[in-house]
């Protein structure tokens, strides 16, 4: 039996259990990570759990992660992940009417693929 035919058997089994697994892990992956916000013009002296509970008014939160821009008296910015969408269009509605932290107005956006790329390979 030759290489081509173990594979051809394989694939009419449903491939290979391997790749399925790696494929499942990345989307369980992919899926932990939806509903995210992008948190703008931070107070560079506000505690990450004043953040948090701020937020977290709006839903459950995955993750939660501090940016640094520039030196420290710059401002900051946070990414945060809510575990179900509603978390996400609550933090957008708060936006609408003027979210404040630590007495600075912040910018709520829903982020593009480009901009958590960028604050995922800048310095923290």
């Amino acid at each position: 039996m030759s290489v081509d035919d173990i594979c051809a058997m394989i694939a009419l089994r449903g491939g290979n259990s391997l790749i399925s697994r790696k494929k499942k892990k990345r989307k369980e992956r992919d899926r932990s990570l939806k509903n995210p916000i992008l948190v703008r013009n931070v107070n560079p002296n506000i505690q990450d759990d004043m953040v948090e509970e701020y937020f977290g008014m709006c839903g459950n939160i995955k993750s939660m992660v501090r940016y640094k821009e520039g030196g420290a008296n710059m401002m900051h910015k946070f990414v945060i992940h809510f575990e179900k969408q509603t978390g996400q269009m609550a933090a957008i509605a708060l936006m609408r009417k003027g979210a404040i932290l630590a007495g600075c107005p912040v910018d709520v956006i829903v982020p593009t693929p480009e901009q958590l790329w960028v604050s995922a390979h800048r310095m923290h």
